[in-house]
Order: structure tokens, then sequence, then C-alpha cells
């Protein structure tokens, strides 16, 4: 008998709200002992919301999208939708996990 283990790849989706400058989880994911393979921001009325967010503090993550969303009850199913991992993990702007959040949640 044949045994496949699939790697879990991992999305954060983070929504955020009329945030300025450094988005504290962003600085926390950037922390952590697993990297997740996509983080999505989910910000209020588009790019210009997100134009004044600090993207400096994804450097470790390559894959950051931005998408922008119109009716706050929508920002989770936008986010979970546009999320391509198999895992999807969902953070406020202002959470700050712990170093080894993402690496406990997929073990």
């Amino acid at each position: 008998m044949r045994c496949w283990v699939m790697a879990e790849t991992v999305s954060v989706v983070v929504c955020t709200y009329r945030k300025h400058g450094a988005v504290p989880c962003l600085l926390g994911l950037r922390q952590q002992t697993r990297v997740p393979d996509e983080v999505i921001i989910v910000s209020e009325i588009g790019d210009a919301a997100l134009g004044h967010v600090d993207l400096r503090a994804t450097e470790r993550m390559e894959h950051v999208r931005p998408i922008p969303y119109h009716s706050p009850p929508h920002v989770l199913n936008r986010g979970w939708h546009a999320a391509n991992g198999n895992v999807v993990a969902f953070l406020a702007d202002f959470a700050w996990p712990a170093p080894a959040w993402l690496e406990r949640l997929v073990a």
C-alpha cells in the first residue's frame, strides 16, 4: 500500500481597514519559523488604501497579493476565494502571531 503525503501550502489572509504604515501582523509573519507560501492582504476600497500599508515587512515572503473589498461582510470570503494554499489562515491587521504560529498550525 502506498501513502502519499502532500506538503501543506499555507495562505495567510490579512484583513485590514484604513491602516497606515506598518501593519503589525505583517511584521509578525516575517518572524515565523514557517514562512507562509502566500500572503493576501484584503484592504477596504482597494489600492488607494494599500498605498499606505508598509509592505517592506513582507520581504521574506515571495507571494504577497493585495486585493480590494468594498463591503466588510465579504472580507473573509474575498480572501478565502483568492487563496491558493490548501491551508488558509486568517489574521486581523492588529494581531501579532507567535513565531511558531504557522508551524504549529500545519503540524
